[in-house]
């Protein structure tokens, strides 16, 4: 049987270049295969997680880390390396960040983008809204789990920062505020590339995730949602909660794999940057990195205007 494509396009410095997924032979089994749903069941579940997140803690997983390295182009010099070296692929997996290295947009109303990764941006979120290519069902409601009150975020700006495996795993600040208590929202663990939208599967609201509500220093409530992803089992937070903090503070991490960072403002509470919008248009994420503004927050003044 031929295989179908896999491949995705996304936007990079201004070019239009074609990413060709992290296991992508496992992405087609449970995805573009006949016996995908079957997969699927198995794959998804934290029981393969599990097992995953033990190999990659093993001291054996750290000889994966030099041809990782090698085959990604990663820049080490970027990171801030233990004087004894990683002693896991995990170790490496969740490496800081020298702050140099990602500069923090500093204009007051800037939103920056929490983590490295690529941006598809949906500025008014309905029912219809389009998540890459097909229409599918989404519920803020269900996004946001029982303890959260959705009404708030009903036409809101959704912006989807999807992590690959070779990206830098932190998720960040997005603007000074105070992140409050996270809730965890169990479910499965979906691959969060494009192609399962196009097979009818919503990540956002099947993933296992963690929802952290931070109310902004100018007044706004955002949502932060991590979600997990196939073969991210583990969502570590590593802020104090009701705390405030600045832009750019490290609010936690990801285990091994892909996954997802969403960011859910309130309708007319952000202008995300137009060139992003008419990317995400085409159905086409943006490449951005942690620090990176990529949106202007409204001003205290004008906000109440809004809501």
């Amino acid at each position: 049987m031929k295989k179908q494509n896999l491949h995705t396009t996304i936007m990079h410095n201004e070019k239009k270049i074609i990413e060709n997924p992290q296991g992508k032979s496992i992405l087609h089994l449970t995805y573009a295969s006949p016996l995908g749903k079957v997969m699927r069941w198995v794959l998804t579940g934290k029981l393969i997680s599990k097992l995953g997140g033990m190999l990659t803690r093993s001291r054996m997983s750290r000889y994966a880390i030099a041809p990782f390295v090698k085959k990604h182009a990663i820049n080490l010099d970027d990171f801030q390396i233990p004087t004894t070296g990683f002693h896991s692929f995990n170790d490496f997996f969740i490496r800081t960040i020298k702050p140099k290295c990602r500069p923090i947009a500093t204009e007051p109303d800037a939103l920056i983008s929490p983590c490295d990764s690529k941006l598809y941006v949906i500025p008014t979120l309905t029912q219809e809204s389009i998540f890459f290519v097909k229409a599918l069902p989404f519920s803020l409601a269900t996004f946001l789990g029982p303890t959260h009150n959705a009404s708030p975020y009903t036409h809101g700006t959704l912006a989807i920062f999807r992590l690959s495996p070779n990206d830098y795993h932190w998720f960040h600040m997005p603007a000074p505020g105070t992140p409050r208590p996270a809730t965890l929202i169990p479910g499965r663990l979906h691959s969060v590339n494009p192609l399962v939208y196009k097979k009818n599967i919503q990540p956002l609201i099947t993933n296992q995730r963690i929802v952290i509500p931070i109310d902004l220093d100018n007044g706004t409530s955002v949502m932060m949602v991590a979600v997990g992803a196939l073969m991210v089992g583990s969502i570590t937070t590593t802020y104090q909660p009701n705390t405030p903090v600045p832009t750019g503070s490290p609010l936690g991490y990801f285990a091994f794999g892909g996954s997802t960072i969403a960011l859910l403002f309130p309708h007319n509470t952000i202008r995300i940057n137009e060139e992003l919008c008419a990317t995400s248009n085409q159905g086409i994420e943006t490449v951005v990195q942690m620090g990176q503004k990529v949106g202007s927050l409204y001003a205290p003044t004008t906000k109440k205007e809004y809501l």
